[in-house]
């Protein structure tokens, strides 16, 4: 029952163009993440796990800000944040993360997250505004 609910869980993140993680809230390296991995970040899950392989796959511009929401996380607190992230392959999507505080294992602070590609609402926005201006 537990695998199917995490195939479920799977496909619907898969529907949104979503990737849920969670990451060790001192060192930014990925404790968790979905098997979206992949389609998301050009890489896969098992070569994200253990290291801080998400923060440097967010654009340069945008890392320390993306630092100071996760690092001042309080448990329970939540955030969300636009950014750029930088695919495997070099192309840069636009990323819409919502973040909350979590414990983890022996009292650990975490941040679990889910990021959605909002690349297609961003572009078209920035073509509105350049229309109209």
């Amino acid at each position: 029952d537990a695998e199917r609910e995490d195939q479920r869980f799977d496909h619907v993140l898969a529907a949104v163009d979503a990737l849920a993680w969670e990451i060790d809230g001192a060192s930014y390296t990925v404790i968790a993440v979905s098997r979206a991995a992949e389609a998301f970040t050009g890489q896969r899950e098992v070569d994200l796990l253990g290291r801080p392989a998400l923060l440097a796959l967010i654009h340069p511009d945008e890392r320390a800000r993306m630092e100071a929401v996760c690092c001042d996380l309080a448990i329970g607190q939540q955030a969300r944040i636009d950014h750029r992230f930088v695919r495997n392959d070099g192309t840069e999507r636009w990323v819409r993360s919502s973040v909350v505080g979590t414990s983890g294992p022996r009292g650990s602070r975490t941040v679990s997250g889910v990021s959605v590609d909002i690349t297609d609402v961003h572009e078209e926005l920035a073509r509105l505004r350049r229309r109209f201006s």
